[in-house]
């Protein structure tokens, strides 16, 4: 058999990848097929091939890409599910890359709206990593979304294939969402893709005093798109309505406004910010009793407000609605 250019070819990754592809759903998408995504196709350095395990027309939806850190707070865990369900809801197909933390909030969303997701993996398709979302990936795949590869069979995740796997994932998508993400973090280097791709770049704002929200504070400050909610993405965006004009009026919180709110439940409510708050500290400037402010930090979470964490403190989970105080 003749090799072109002297070069050998590699048998093991062949019939690794032959074998990987007998299972039912997997199949190869070449440059150039109709399975391939237009998108992908014109960034400077397209995948000549993609390992593709499910839905192929997934890949060929418009897609919006939620990305953030591995160590999210519950605010940015819950931003990255709640922006996934809505954009998922409005017809846009969630992509990420199935890490932990806002990623795999970001699957979550899409799966809880019954909307199309795409995880971009670092590392083979046969090769789960993060272990710990194996279920999620299998979820992806059996209710419809696709996971991807560039990667031969068998790679392992190492450092250097994911700022290349997060080209992909601007790649794909029309735009990127960037919800907590530090200074040095997979997220800004997928910001900094879609920048360099004519993508857009959309950032969710955070307290100053948090390090995940350091990325996302640098990406405003250098003239990247501040977004709110879900609608202020697809108005962005051409050919998308906005979440409420699709779906009707959607709650966005909890039962009661703020303003529903008790005197005492509402002073503690604003003592509650995005930085975690102890107990002993909500007594001190609210003037409460220990047992009245442990009742209404109880009475907040269930609600939804804020969400209890380690050693005893608290932080606040959800927004102000637009138009409450």
């Amino acid at each position: 058999m003749l090799v072109p250019y002297g070069l050998s070819p590699t048998w093991d990754l062949a019939e690794a990848a032959l074998s990987w592809r007998q299972e039912p759903g997997r199949e190869f998408v070449w440059f150039g097929s109709e399975e391939y995504p237009n998108l992908l196709a014109e960034i400077a350095d397209p995948p000549p091939l993609l390992f593709v395990d499910g839905n192929l027309s997934t890949l060929l939806n418009p897609q919006i890409a939620i990305v953030g850190s591995r160590k999210a707070s519950p605010y940015g865990l819950r931003n990255a599910s709640d922006f996934a369900r809505a954009l998922g809801t409005a017809g846009l197909t969630v992509t990420s890359g199935l890490a932990i933390g806002v990623d795999a909030a970001a699957h979550r969303g899409a799966l809880a709206a019954d909307a199309g997701t795409v995880a971009v993996l670092g590392c083979g398709i046969d090769v789960m990593y993060p272990w710990s979302n194996r279920a999620l990936a299998g979820e992806i795949v059996q209710r419809g979304g696709a996971i991807v590869s560039e990667l031969p069979c068998g790679s392992p995740p190492r450092a250097g294939h994911f700022p290349r796997r997060n080209r992909l994932i601007s790649g794909l998508a029309r735009g990127v969402v960037v919800i907590e993400a530090a200074m040095t973090s997979g997220s800004i280097s997928t910001a900094n893709h879609a920048l360099e791709q004519g993508r857009e770049v959309f950032a969710v704002p955070g307290s100053i005093h948090s390090a995940q929200s350091e990325g996302c504070l640098e990406l405003l400050k250098q003239g990247a798109c501040l977004v709110r909610g879900p609608d202020d993405v697809l108005q962005e965006l051409q050919g998308f309505q906005s979440v409420n004009s699709r779906t009707g009026p959607r709650k966005v919180g909890v039962e009661r406004s703020p303003a529903a709110l008790g005197r005492d439940e509402a002073a503690v409510l604003e003592l509650c910010g995005w930085e975690p708050i102890s107990v002993e500290a909500v007594v001190d400037v609210s003037g409460l009793t220990v047992g009245r402010v442990s009742s209404i930090l109880s009475t907040l979470e269930v609600e939804g407000y804020v969400q209890s964490l380690a050693g005893g403190s608290y932080q606040r989970v959800r927004p102000i609605v637009s138009g409450q105080r």
